[in-house]
């Protein structure tokens, strides 16, 4: 074997006693950590500062039992400063490559779960024993989705600034029912996070007279998904309950104009379109799109369709001159109402509620 030979051989032993010794440090390290395993205590247990992505490699699922308070409180940020902080972090992606998982069962808390964390995605989390969610997503700035809360089904846990300055924050889908007050006035979420995802079945062709078929109540000849539910959004979490009285969900204004603006008109021009305001003044829009091809589909009373290549629109003739408008179907197949009735129609949904936009 030549000097080289020698040499390279050397060099590949070492890293491999590297490697090893690497392991074996890894290896004591988290089966002390985790006990092998069979730790369920966790409360601030990946807290403070110290835990990064640099060195967040669980071994075991983290399984919880009773409180996990402030299990992942500061993780992420650096020294001594909380101003000081890595780049956003996806949690649910470090679990799903170290082939772990978050199980939570019979917790008495989740305060301060991730609160001040630096992450920019947490996967799904079954928090639904927890009955205090207070702070629990609290300054995480960075944070942009949460795959899913599954929560009670019985409305009662807390959530007390849950989402104080979530201010990245766009999406979260829910599983389970909201009975109490919860704020995300610093988030813009979009309109799937607020409303939920339509689950719809096949289309069904629309007849011109005012009929009522596939228990749709029709007068335009244009398709229609048929709407069955929506799922997963916040306001369709809330709940129901006659008991459930006096709470207040709070949104994000501008984060509710973008999610129910009409999507071929958004970089218009408009005085006042503003969510909720029946009054929409839709003028604009229409002479908007008046300025593009289109054929008159059938009239029926005071309305008349205007076909166009990606969406068709009923334009509504009123008895003062002035026109409304309702995007019924665009070409990428969705579901879209005029942004004013459908977010009275969300809102009527839920009159124990008080649906706040700061």
């Amino acid at each position: 074997m030549s000097i080289v030979d020698k040499l390279t051989t050397i060099a590949e032993n070492q890293q491999r006693i590297y490697d090893a010794g690497v392991q074996a440090e890894y290896d004591a390290f988290w089966d002390e950590y985790q006990l092998k395993g069979a730790r369920t205590y966790y409360p601030y247990a990946f807290a403070n500062y110290g835990w990064s992505d640099k060195n967040f490699y669980p071994k075991y699922d983290i399984t919880a039992t009773a409180s996990i308070d402030g299990l992942f409180y500061l993780f992420g940020r650096n020294g001594n400063k909380v101003a000081e902080k890595i780049e956003p972090f996806d949690l649910a992606q470090r679990l799903e490559d170290c082939g772990v998982r978050l199980i939570f069962k019979n917790l008495t808390s989740a305060y301060r779960l991730c609160m001040q964390a630096q992450f920019s995605r947490v996967p799904e989390m079954d928090l639904s024993t927890a009955p205090v969610l207070d702070y629990m997503f609290a300054y995480v700035d960075a944070i942009k989705t949460v795959d899913k809360l599954i929560i009670s089904e019985n409305g009662s846990q807390t959530w007390g600034s849950a989402f104080y300055n979530c201010t990245a924050l766009e999406n979260i889908t829910f599983e389970g029912i909201i009975g109490n007050n919860i704020d995300f006035r610093y988030s813009p979420l979009t309109k799937d996070s607020i409303m939920g995802k339509l689950i719809t079945s096949e289309k069904y062709e629309v007849l011109s007279d005012n009929v009522k078929r596939n228990n749709v109540y029709v007068f335009s000849s244009v398709l229609l998904p048929t709407p069955e539910y929506y799922y997963g959004g916040v306001i369709t979490a809330l709940s129901s309950a006659p008991s459930v009285t006096g709470k207040t969900l709070t949104l994000k204004k501008s984060a509710v104009d973008e999610a129910f603006c009409y999507p071929s008109a958004k970089n218009l021009d408009y005085t006042h379109l503003s969510v909720g305001d029946i009054d929409v003044k839709t003028d604009e829009f229409v002479d908007y799109l008046i300025t593009r091809d289109y054929t008159i589909g059938m009239e029926t009373g005071n309305c008349y369709t205007l076909h166009f290549s990606d969406v068709s629109v009923i334009v509504e003739k009123t008895g003062d001159g002035d026109r409304d408008v309702t995007v019924l179907y665009s070409g990428n197949g969705d579901y879209i109402m005029r942004c004013a009735e459908m977010w009275k129609s969300l809102v009527a949904a839920k009159p124990n509620w008080t649906i706040s936009l700061v």
